[in-house]
């Protein structure tokens, strides 16, 4: 079995790489990050499901 070199989800070049750090210090410099209430967050999504009959039917 031949191990490939190459990891998984990393960057294939230097150019991909400076892509991905402007675009994170892009981000970063946007604003200040707002809290994060993952109970807030299920709560929003259950409401949203509570009239969606499954799945496949959902809008």
């Amino acid at each position: 079995m031949a191990i490939n070199s190459e990891l998984p989800n990393q960057p294939q070049s230097r150019t991909e790489t400076d892509r991905l750090h402007k675009a994170w210090e892009d981000e970063l410099a946007s604003g200040p990050f707002d809290d994060f209430d993952i109970e807030a967050i299920k709560e929003k999504a259950r409401a949203r499901l509570a009239g969606c009959p499954g799945p496949d039917r959902c809008p």
